[in-house]
């Protein structure tokens, strides 16, 4: 089960960490990073993204170097 997604010098992300829960909402005002957020997820999990260099290029620094991790705590049943 996905717990929580790190994302580092994406987009307009510099470094943030959001916990999952059984129902999540994006609120925030214009320009406040939930378009980004939801890219994030549909590179990873649907692979489903625009040119990789402006996609990953974080907007405010130019950092080239970006980092999305999702760790995911699994369990096999009747082993």
């Amino acid at each position: 089960m996905l717990k929580k997604i790190q994302l580092t010098h994406f987009r307009s992300f510099f470094q943030a960490e959001v916990e999952i829960k059984n129902i999540n909402v994006l609120i925030g005002g214009n320009g406040s990073g939930k378009s980004n957020f939801i890219n994030a997820e549909k590179f990873c999990f649907w692979k489903s993204h625009e040119s990789p260099k402006p996609f990953f290029q974080h907007q405010a620094t130019n950092q080239k170097e970006t980092q999305l991790k999702y760790p995911i705590n699994t369990f096999v049943d009747n082993v």
